[in-house]
């Protein structure tokens, strides 16, 4: 598989996972508004984001075609211990955003945000080493999404 087609499509599996992390929140967000809600929207979103993310790497990155439960099982555990990192940064942007506008446009711009911070710096491991600039290629990929973002959030903060 070539450079570029590795870094096309970690970027395109991070904005699938993220799509899929913010319409369950949204789904569960739906049934209301409380700080009980928004965790456990915060929790089902990134449990849900998180397998989507794991089996698309899984098969895609890193072209593992293991089936055992055993095996899925502990590579699993592995992906989401290495996954923390990017958690604790996607809620705390998130939560900033929501704490700060307490609207779901804003909610989802801090989670897009959060996440996109969060994914520019979790490069496939197979990919460290004599390929690192597979990080900056990736980081250029994300630039465009974070002035997008940029450009939204001056916009919501001068209404």
């Amino acid at each position: 598989m070539t450079l570029s087609t590795l870094v096309f499509r970690y970027v395109v599996f991070a904005i699938l996972a993220t799509l899929v992390n913010l319409i369950i929140q949204r789904f569960v967000l739906w049934f209301g508004d409380g700080s009980v809600i928004f965790l456990f929207a915060l929790a089902a979103g990134t449990s849900m984001g998180l397998l989507v993310k794991y089996f698309l790497d899984k098969y895609w990155i890193f072209e593992d075609l293991s089936v055992g439960a055993i095996e899925v099982t502990k590579k699993f555990s592995l992906y989401t211990i290495m996954g923390i990192f990017t958690t604790a940064i996607f809620w705390s942007v998130e939560t900033l955003f929501w704490l700060t506008w307490r609207t779901d446009l804003m909610r989802e711009i801090g989670a897009i945000a959060g996440l996109s911070i969060a994914n520019m710096h979790r490069v496939p491991p197979r990919i460290e080493g004599p390929a690192a600039s597979v990080r900056d290629i990736s980081q250029c990929a994300i630039w465009p999404l974070g002035l997008v973002l940029l450009a939204v959030f001056c916009k919501a903060a001068l209404n």
